[in-house]
């Protein structure tokens, strides 16, 4: 797996209460209570997710071409899955083929954020002015959006911190060690503020105009 970690303040702000319905016959379910229903469960996986694995792909999400035509460039991705920087899965089902504007460049970073789609669109029932729109969608699909910059990102390094290796017996207890020690010093969530999108690799135009992966990839 490779992450992106970002090390910030060790007070996240982001932390907060898990708050979810209490259940009691003859309850009254409305959107709102619905809403905190999805809000409960999304938010204790997703902050679970940030503090233990950090962001970045877990598998797949390879991409397999790019394509350049007059006025745009085609990518396409694999399947596979990604955390992003809130924790939040990104799920890439089938091979994929996206466009991009085409870059002024000869270099492209590619990124994944997380998106939503709308779908099944109803109408609204008027119920006392509930809702000023006559429809709404009934489904939300989790999805994805591929963006690219055109120059470099800036890395976060991997730390470098001591662990004497020869107190440990194994390889495996040493490999514990090391995991829990890095853990303990480095592994912190990213703040409300930066941006939560995954970098997936770069890739530079060669002379024939072929797309290729760059050496950042």
């Amino acid at each position: 797996m490779s992450f992106n970690n970002q090390r910030g303040d060790k007070d996240d702000r982001r932390l907060r209460q898990f708050e979810k319905n209490n259940f009691f016959q003859g309850k009254l379910m409305t959107a709102r209570d619905m809403e905190t229903e999805q809000d409960y469960h999304s938010g204790r996986l997703q902050t679970l997710t940030r503090f233990v694995t950090g962001s970045g792909i877990v598998r797949g999400v390879e991409v397999s071409s790019i394509e350049e035509s007059e006025t745009e460039l085609e990518v396409t991705l694999e399947p596979g899955l990604i955390v992003d920087g809130y924790g939040r899965p990104i799920v890439i089902e089938h091979r994929t083929t996206k466009t991009l504007p085409l870059p002024s460049s000869d270099d492209i970073y590619l990124f994944l954020r997380y998106n939503e789609s709308e779908l099944e669109s109803v109408p609204v029932p008027d119920v006392s002015g509930a809702s000023s729109e006559e429809y709404m969608s009934n489904r939300r699909v989790e999805s994805f959006e591929l963006t690219y910059q055109e120059s470099l990102p800036e890395f976060e390094q991997i730390p470098d911190f001591d662990i004497d290796i020869a107190d440990n017996p194994d390889e495996d207890t040493a490999y514990r060690a090391l995991a829990n020690r890095y853990h303990q010093q480095f592994r912190t969530p990213v703040e409300e503020t930066e941006d939560p999108s995954v970098f997936i690799g770069s890739f530079e135009r060669t002379r024939d105009g072929a797309w290729i992966p760059g050496s950042d990839t």
